[in-house]
């Protein structure tokens, strides 16, 4: 049983390139818990090398999250589907306009972009709520700080929307031996078809 459960851990948990981010992303967005529990929690089980290129995962995956997030409101925003990489020149204005038009955009995006990172560093140096408050509720949480964390919210909202199973994928789609047994194997092929997609 001790070896079985040792290459579960071992296939899922053991080798850190294949450990899903949106599990510690999820605990990050625990305001009771944030990086420091992730932290903390690793320091157990991995070494220190090992911890810092997970760590370093994690964060890779938060700001690629709010950059996709980010740039999607931008463009809901803007009423475009795609907002353009580059400031359009008119040519209808003169040079001196277009230049000045241009540099102005460009740094708008840069600090937009900036800013939408800066969100995400003021919610990780933000203290974190009492961990020992049981009647914590961290949907309420994130709803009431959406305008304070607007992009995070929205992360938060689809990334802990997800339902995380405890059965492997294996035995959830691994049906067929539950459904024909000894005593349904004169089943017609479309009840068991229906049997097993039930």
């Amino acid at each position: 049983m001790a070896s079985s459960v040792k290459r579960k851990f071992d296939k899922y948990w053991g080798n850190i390139e294949n450990q899903n981010m949106l599990l510690y992303v999820a605990v990050v967005l625990d305001p009771r818990y944030k990086m420091k529990y992730v932290a903390f929690c690793l320091h157990k089980l991995y070494s220190e090398d090992e911890v810092q290129t997970i760590m370093d995962s994690i964060k890779g995956a938060l700001g690629k999250l709010v950059t996709f997030y980010a740039e999607n409101e931008s463009d809901k925003q803007g009423g475009t589907t795609s907002r353009p990489r580059f400031p359009v020149v008119d040519p209808d204005e003169d040079d001196t306009v277009n230049i000045f038009k241009f540099g102005f955009e460009k740094e708008y995006f840069q600090d937009n972009a900036t800013e939408m990172k800066n969100e995400l560093e003021r919610y990780l140096a933000e203290p974190n709520e009492d961990i020992r408050n049981k009647t914590f509720d961290i949907l309420a949480w994130w709803k009431i700080s959406s305008t304070k964390y607007h992009v995070m919210s929205l992360i938060a909202r689809d990334v802990l929307a997800i339902q995380v199973s405890t059965v492997a994928s294996e035995l959830a789609f691994s049906t067929g031996g539950r459904v024909l047994d000894c005593f349904q194997s004169s089943l017609s092929p479309s009840i068991v078809e229906a049997l097993i997609c039930c």
